[in-house]
């Protein structure tokens, strides 16, 4: 039987190992602001090609959509916005992070777990993270987060696993 899923416990991202499958040293990310954490698949694209003289296909070719996983930090530092933006951190109290001069090309891997205990493994994404923040009391330093799920460069290893919850 099948497990509901709702909500997750933990966020984790890493480098991607060594020959290109998924990262052994994941760190928890922070606070995941409520309500923010979303994974999509976008519709899969199918292209039919039809014999002259039918009205049916006789050979579908069909393209998988991109999967995106979202999701806002409410508590980035200076060793986030490195990780995640690009860039240069330097100093150790305090840390100091300097924007990259040109558009970062940031990978890494990450992993979900789910409140139920299913962990969702991606070894590679493409990270795209940016600035939403409202400067006023009522408002809360977010770092939104998008990652494109990117085929691993190992060989046979999938884009995306999802692993049951241990039952005891």
């Amino acid at each position: 039987m099948g497990v509901f899923t709702f909500g997750y416990s933990k966020i984790e991202m890493g480098a991607i190992a060594v020959d290109g499958g998924m990262g052994t040293t994941l760190a928890e990310i922070g606070f995941t602001y409520k309500d923010t954490a979303s994974m999509v698949e976008s519709q899969a694209t199918a292209t039919p090609h039809k014999k002259e003289g039918t009205d049916r296909p006789i050979l579908m070719i069909k393209e998988i959509g991109d999967t995106t996983v979202k999701f806002s930090i409410m508590d980035p530092d200076a060793t986030l916005y490195g990780s995640l933006k690009g860039g240069t951190l330097t100093g150790t109290s305090p840390k100091v992070w300097a924007s990259p001069s040109a558009g970062p090309s940031v990978e890494q891997s990450l992993k979900l777990t789910s409140e139920a205990g299913i962990v969702w493994a991606f070894p590679r994404v493409a990270v795209d993270a940016v600035f939403n923040q409202k400067l006023a009391r009522s408002g809360i330093n977010l770092l939104e987060v998008t990652c494109l799920v990117m085929a691993p460069t190992k060989l046979n290893t999938y884009a995306i696993t999802a692993t049951d919850p241990i039952v005891l």
